[in-house]
């Protein structure tokens, strides 16, 4: 079970109790209006005799408020992602775990250094196109 299943179990049985409570509480309400006028009085002025015993409450031990155990996790699916060159990676929005679809980024690399070997071969080519115009 995901934990937004248990989540949302958890919403709807909080929903369910306080449904119950409040058709409980109505429920009262309304056979207290139907009774006789004396009768009513009579159940609601009614005190209840309790006996009731103390106990001093004497705390154990404190309770953590997260569990830390250990375990794996397996992914639904493995998908190996071919790169067509390598590189230093500049960016990488997508974090390990994380769903992603189809054309998303995942990864950038850092294009630096190809955008430098891009502005010398046009800067070869035009020499060798200008050093080609002046012999012919």
């Amino acid at each position: 079970m995901t934990m937004k299943n248990i989540s949302t179990r958890k919403k709807i049985r909080k929903f369910l109790i306080s449904a119950l409570v409040i058709s409980i509480a109505v429920a009262v309400v309304y056979s207290i209006a139907r009774m006789p006028a004396e009768e009513a009085e009579e159940l609601v002025a009614r005190e209840i005799i309790v006996n009731v015993e103390v106990e001093e409450v004497i705390p154990e031990r404190s309770v953590a408020d997260y569990l830390d155990l250990p375990g794996s996790t397996k992914p639904g699916r493995i998908v190996r992602v071919p790169v067509e060159l390598g590189g230093k990676i500049a960016d990488l929005p997508a974090r390990e775990g994380e769903t992603v679809r189809k054309g998303d980024v995942i990864l950038k690399l850092d294009d630096s250094i190809l955008k430098a070997e891009v502005a010398r071969a046009k800067a070869q080519a035009d020499f060798d196109k200008k050093s080609l115009d002046r012999t012919a």
